[in-house]
């Protein structure tokens, strides 16, 4: 019984592995303790959009979402107060071009603010630009780091990095954080372990 688990187990994992059946994690981190943070997984093309499960920020100024496995082109994070919803962070790719197949373990998004304040509009990473450049690589923006905008577009050789509308400076605060985790062979081989206790107790 216990080749028979460890075998099955090991095609699990194959299986897994080779379709990428991975749920990706979003760790946001830099914020405010207590505060409720939620978001929205959206279409251009006009599909309705998917709200993930609000969460609030725990102790060490972080937060996670499980990113759903749907062909949305924009990622959107605010920060919810009373019944309004102030923008922190968009990540955006052009209509119909799917933005977790890019995503992958390791990534660093920069979140900034004004000051101590989120802006009145979403701080924009457009993505492709944002790959191609190797934007994402630890270490790449520093927490404190000063970012300066003109009509909107950063001025400091980042044009993946957008403020709509905005001229001033900018301070890096806190960072989104890809990492890939695989939790539906972690809850299958649970279960299976939980399957040959089973069975080990009853021959005894």
């Amino acid at each position: 019984m216990r080749n028979f688990l460890f075998a099955l187990c090991c095609v699990v994992a194959g299986s897994v592995a080779s379709t990428g059946a991975f749920a990706k994690i979003d760790t946001l981190t830099g914020l405010t303790p207590g505060d409720k943070i939620g978001c929205d997984y959206t279409f251009k093309n006009g599909n309705p959009s998917i709200p993930c499960a609000q969460d609030v920020v725990g102790d060490d100024g972080k937060v996670s979402f499980q990113k759903p496995n749907a062909p949305y082109d924009n990622i959107e994070y605010f920060k919810i107060v009373g019944g309004n919803r102030i923008p922190i962070v968009a990540i955006l790719d052009p209509i119909n071009d799917p933005i977790l197949p890019k995503l992958h373990d390791g990534m660093y998004f920069p979140l900034i603010r004004q000051g101590d304040s989120f802006f009145d509009v979403f701080f924009e990473i457009d993505l492709s630009g944002f790959l191609n450049d190797n934007l994402w690589v630890p270490g790449t923006f520093t927490i404190g780091q000063i970012l300066n905008f003109a009509d909107g577009e950063n001025t400091d050789g980042y044009g993946s990095l957008s403020v709509p509308n905005y001229t001033g400076q900018a301070t890096v605060f806190g960072f989104d954080i890809v990492t890939p985790e695989p939790l539906t062979l972690t809850i299958f081989g649970a279960g299976l372990f939980g399957v040959y206790g089973m069975t080990k107790r009853r021959k005894r």
